[in-house]
């Protein structure tokens, strides 16, 4: 049983068990996985990672993005623009500011 439950839930007594279930930490999955991606791509541009970054607005065509607006983050103070080509995908990866950025792309989450 997991152990914080009984802190919450101190009336519980029982649990269920599923052999085939598992979980595992998003947070270490994910760092994980960036951390294997930018090495097996270090030398190249086929994936870029931007942490902290704030997004101002994402163009799109359809279903297709074409444009990330970022707000200033950079030592200039200036907006930064990333144009995206054919084949491009992103993951937005905001948490709870994921839906609000779908919104953009009159998707819903």
């Amino acid at each position: 049983l997991e152990p914080f439950v009984g802190k919450w839930l101190p009336e519980t007594q029982h649990a269920l068990y599923y052999p085939n279930a598992s979980n595992g930490s998003s947070e270490l999955f994910t760092k994980s996985l960036a951390r294997m991606l930018e090495t097996k791509t270090k030398n190249s541009s086929a994936v870029r990672f931007l942490y902290q970054t704030r997004v101002k607005q994402i163009h799109h065509e359809g279903k297709r993005v074409t444009r990330i607006e970022l707000f200033a983050e950079n030592k200039n103070n200036q907006p930064m623009t990333i144009e995206l080509e054919d084949g491009d995908e992103i993951v937005i990866a905001a948490g709870s500011w994921t839906p609000r950025l779908m919104w953009q792309l009159n998707e819903y989450v």
